[in-house]
């Protein structure tokens, strides 16, 4: 092993947040940490409760959680920001600890 790769971080150890995965992040922080994936999409949407939703932007918005999830699942390093706290049928998304810390340390950055 060469004295660079030893100074990089092993690949499983790194996660890149999408903006929109920040976002998710974000918004489930403002919920206190948890909440109804539909109401992370409506939220996230700026959509009051009953108005009707693009399909499209939702998919959107799941998919991106979804992805996140397959990608924190195969790392040797646990360190997902959310997960699904009853299950993975489960619709409730919620910050882990580590998210937790992180997206409230990043807001305390942001001015």
């Amino acid at each position: 092993m060469t004295q660079k790769q030893s100074k990089m971080a092993p690949p499983s150890a790194v996660v890149t947040l999408e903006p929109l995965l920040r976002e998710i992040l974000r918004t489930l922080a403002a919920h206190g940490g948890a909440a109804h994936r539909d109401q992370v999409v409506r939220s996230l949407l700026g959509r009051a409760a009953g108005a009707p939703l693009s399909e499209g932007a939702r998919a959107r918005i799941i998919a991106t959680f979804e992805r996140y999830l397959a990608v924190a699942e195969t790392l040797s390093t646990p360190h997902p920001f959310a997960h699904r706290p009853f299950g993975p049928e489960s619709r409730r998304w919620a910050l882990t600890e580590t998210g937790r810390r992180t997206v409230f340390q990043s807001a305390e950055a942001t001015p």
